[in-house]
């Protein structure tokens, strides 16, 4: 684990990073930890502030590898620790876009399968008491285009009795990478569910990293 003096520093590095052949970075932030204000004051004034400063832990998933890392920050108040926070929002939405495609067409296991969209979002996406999405934070949205699946059946290559849509998340609270197949989603079906995915994160992005 790294530990940053500042958030500068941390900014510093994270700039330097080259993104993937995709056009987005393999690390993704998935939960966030942050001591705030009061407690931090009271650990001082107790004398129990066992680090000697204000911490903000930050966790990425990589969904390519299934590994996780994480970095600390040293002395993070509440505002900046609100600013990191919205700062990565907006970087999720910004990069969903590039996360929805077609980039591990050779994985042919999952957690569970769906036959819809609908049945794996009421579950783990949306449901009627509201979105829980950043709950179990979507890494991957990875669907097998027509052409591709078609050609792969014509050569005989190795491929689902379906033609799947792959969603990769990780579910915070048990700290797991999961995979989930949704059945039978051709590419009109998979431009339906992308345009869903892009709005409900969007209306709710201020959900994730709570």
């Amino acid at each position: 684990m790294k530990v940053y003096e500042n958030l500068k520093l941390f900014f510093d590095e994270l700039g330097n990073e080259d993104p993937n052949q995709f056009g987005f970075k393999d690390l993704q932030l998935v939960r966030v930890i942050h001591t705030p204000d009061s407690e931090y004051q009271e650990l001082v004034a107790k004398r129990e502030d066992q680090l000697g400063f204000q911490p903000i832990l930050l966790k990425f998933a990589d969904p390519f590898t299934h590994k996780t890392s994480q970095v600390i920050i040293k002395n993070v108040n509440d505002e900046t620790a609100e600013k990191i926070k919205d700062y990565f929002r907006k970087k999720y939405v910004l990069d969903l876009p590039k996360k929805i495609g077609n980039f591990t067409p050779d994985v042919f296991d999952a957690y569970t399968e769906y036959d819809s969209w609908e049945d794996f979002s009421k579950s783990w996406f949306v449901r009627d008491s509201g979105p829980v999405f950043h709950i179990n934070i979507p890494l991957l949205v990875d669907h097998m285009s027509d052409v591709e699946y078609w050609t792969k059946k014509q050569t005989g290559e190795k491929v689902l009795t379906y033609q799947r849509l792959l969603v990769t998340t990780y579910l915070t609270k048990e700290n797991k990478f999961y995979r989930f197949f949704i059945k039978n989603v051709n590419d009109d079906e998979f431009n339906r569910i992308k345009l869903l995915i892009q709005s409900q994160v969007g209306l709710n992005s201020d959900r994730l990293y709570e």
